[in-house]
């Protein structure tokens, strides 16, 4: 495990298969869909904003989200990743799901390399998927391992 200071990256890709928050229109030929976004917290970070896509169930994020200046282990002693999800609405969003990936998911992380999480389904909802790659990088830029 890395020993040194750095940078905990989640790459936010996409979604597969969430849930439709809003209802079809027949008259306007439109179909269910949601218009989803996320709040990603890194472990020691504040909750992050994603932006919105609107009317899919198959949102492309391609966002990132860092915190820095700890250790990684750190970082898995303060607690989980999580992704929670919403639907944006005019007045209030609707929740969609979220996704926490605890320390023992990602303690096998080392220093430059990229932990790909493709298509992780999301628990306690009907459907939906997603995916997205996290890193941790030395802040100096040297690779020391322990």
């Amino acid at each position: 495990m890395p020993t040194v200071p750095g940078t905990l990256t989640l790459h936010l890709k996409s979604g597969f298969d969430l849930m439709a928050m809003d209802e079809a229109d027949l008259k306007k030929k439109k179909k269910a869909s949601s218009d989803p976004y996320a709040l990603v917290t890194l472990p020691g970070g504040k909750p992050e904003k994603s932006r919105v896509v609107n009317n899919t169930l198959h949102p492309v994020w391609d966002e990132k989200f860092s915190v820095s200046g700890k250790t990684l282990a750190e970082y898995l002693k303060l607690g989980p990743i999580k992704i929670e999800l919403f639907d944006k609405d005019f007045v209030k969003s609707d929740f969609m799901g979220v996704l926490e990936f605890t320390g023992d998911q990602w303690d096998s992380l080392q220093l430059d390399e990229t932990m790909k999480c493709v298509n992780v389904r999301l628990p306690n909802v009907k459907h939906g998927k997603l995916t997205f790659d996290l890193t941790f990088s030395a802040i100096d830029g040297k690779a020391y391992k322990a």
